[in-house]
């Protein structure tokens, strides 16, 4: 048994989490929300991320991102 064993094992892991594993967990902070964006929901898909600018694919997230608002057509028939 070698010195680094004790490092590899599931007791070390769950009692030790490495922080450099949390760190890579968090992508970014949604634009929209401030909530961190975990690479996990980048790589499903959740997220676009357009010029360095992280956001939830989500209408409302979008809309505080861009301080948009709603504006209806009217139809003149």
């Amino acid at each position: 048994m070698s010195d680094f064993d004790r490092f590899e094992n599931p007791y070390y892991e769950k009692r030790f989490p490495d922080q450099q594993d949390k760190e890579a967990m968090e992508y970014s902070t949604c634009s929209g929300c401030n909530e961190v964006i975990s690479t996990l929901e980048v790589i499903n898909g959740e997220v676009l991320d357009v010029y360095g600018m992280a956001v939830h694919d989500d209408f409302s997230c979008l809309k505080k991102a861009v301080s948009a608002r709603i504006a209806y057509m009217e139809r003149n028939d």
